[in-house]
C-alpha cells in the first residue's frame, strides 16, 4: 500500500521551466511530487521515485 507520511510544499510553479530543491526521502520510504492548482484544485502532474 501507498500510504502519505507527510506533505511538503516546495514552492510555486508559474509555468515555466524551474528547478526546485528536493529533500532525500528518509530510509526505506519514496517520494512523489504532485503539481497542483491553487486552492486543492485538480493535479496537474505527478511523478515518483
Amino acid at each position: 500500500a501507498n500510504v502519505v507520511h507527510s506533505l511538503q510544499r516546495l514552492g510555486r510553479w508559474n509555468g515555466e521551466a524551474t528547478t526546485l530543491p528536493l529533500p532525500a526521502a528518509p530510509g526505506g520510504l519514496s517520494t512523489a511530487v504532485l503539481v497542483q492548482t491553487p486552492a486543492g484544485g485538480p493535479i496537474l502532474a505527478a511523478a515518483a521515485n
